[in-house]
């Protein structure tokens, strides 16, 4: 089993390691699925433009396999779907993190291109749109997240953290998160679960 953004939230917390994370940003479909990846970051403003070559241009330079597009956490606008997926997925990115609204949810399913947004749009950027910035940190819920940053993203939400600390955050989250199967499976196995899970430090709640 691998570790889920709750375990690498917990170990953020227990290591003192600067996170940033959401519950507000969820997979664009049910069976979507999670990713972790460094990340670059591309920024889009609300205002009449054309940004498709823009977009396209800059996925053609990324040096990152996940991409967190941000449109300020806005629904009401959407930036990500099966078009840029597929040119995305060309120029080797993996996934797409969206902080505002998606689109194409039944293509992007159907290709199996991971994809997490706050929301679903049906309507075109184009018109509605322009490229504002490639590789600047996105404040995400009050928090900064800083391209080249790892980035993971699965059913729980999403969470942030700086990569000198990557190593140290998934050995940690694999830690707790075998901790705490051990202890679930004493109480399915009897165990008293104040015993099992207050007996020794628990890894979460």
């Amino acid at each position: 089993m691998n570790p889920t953004t709750c375990d690498l939230s917990d170990a953020c917390d227990r290591l003192r390691i600067p996170a940033c994370r959401t519950g507000a940003i969820l997979p664009a479909w049910p069976e979507c699925p999670p990713v972790f990846a460094k990340i670059a970051t591309v920024t889009l403003a609300p205002r009449a433009g054309a940004p498709l070559r823009g977009l396209i241009e800059t996925l053609s330079n990324l040096e990152a396999e996940l991409l967190l597009v941000d449109l300020g956490g806005r629904t009401d606008l959407q930036s990500w779907g099966t078009v840029l997926a597929t040119v995305a997925r060309g120029y080797g990115i993996t996934g797409a993190i969206v902080n505002g609204g998606t689109r194409d949810v039944g293509g992007l399913a159907e290709m199996s291109f991971p994809t997490f947004a706050r929301g679903v749009a049906p309507w075109t950027s184009h018109g509605r749109l322009e490229l504002a910035g490639v590789n600047r940190p996105v404040t995400l819920d009050g928090e900064i997240v800083e391209a080249g940053w790892f980035g993971a993203a699965d059913a729980n939400g999403v969470v942030f953290f700086p990569p000198e600390h990557a190593e140290a955050v998934c050995a940690e989250a694999r830690r707790l998160l075998e901790d705490e199967s051990e202890r679930l499976a004493a109480i399915r196995a009897g165990a008293d679960p104040i015993e099992a899970l207050l007996g020794g430090e628990a890894s979460s709640v």
